[in-house]
């Protein structure tokens, strides 16, 4: 007949913080349940393999404690998950607003490039200031876009058509 477990035979099924805060009390355990598998056993196997049952037993504890830290971890997954889901929305929201603020920008631009091409010079000082002015912005736009790619610049076209809108959808 094979006797019924008791909790002192099972440590695994403690809870880990009790665990954690008593493991003298938790080797004493596996101490007693390996005494107690001797009754059941040949004397002469138990004595050879005291050490290693020991050593097995410590594993064991220490692989539950393991699997007791995952399972709880396991349960606040989902709200962690929540925390950074919600985290790259904002940050989402963020950028749109941002991004949106720089087609504005972009879009003031485009209108004192306008306004420069509007000038009409009367003489050739004049002539020559508008060419310098020119060349002046244009080196100065020139370092805003040099990082985008011909693509990008297309739908910044675009949506500079839009940015009125845009701008009534977003409160300033």
């Amino acid at each position: 007949m094979i006797p019924a477990k008791t909790e002192t035979e099972a440590p695994c099924i403690k809870d880990p913080k009790e665990i954690e805060a008593k493991p003298a009390e938790n080797m004493e355990i596996i101490h007693k349940t390996i005494v107690e598998d001797k009754k059941h056993k040949d004397p002469k196997e138990i004595e050879a393999k005291p050490a290693e049952a020991m050593e097995s037993a410590a594993k064991m504890f220490v692989k539950d404690k393991k699997h007791m830290e995952q399972m709880l971890a396991l349960s606040t997954i989902p709200l962690r998950m929540d925390q950074q889901i919600q985290c790259i929305k904002t940050i989402q929201q963020e950028l749109l607003k941002l991004h949106l603020k720089q087609v504005m920008l972009l879009d003031g631009c485009t209108e004192l490039l306008h306004e420069l091409k509007a000038v009409q010079p009367t003489d050739e000082n004049e002539e020559i200031k508008v060419l310098e002015t020119f060349r002046e912005v244009k080196s100065k736009l020139s370092g805003v876009f040099e990082h985008y790619l011909p693509a990008q610049l297309s739908i910044l076209k675009q949506e500079s058509k839009i940015s009125q809108v845009s701008a009534e959808i977003i409160p300033k």
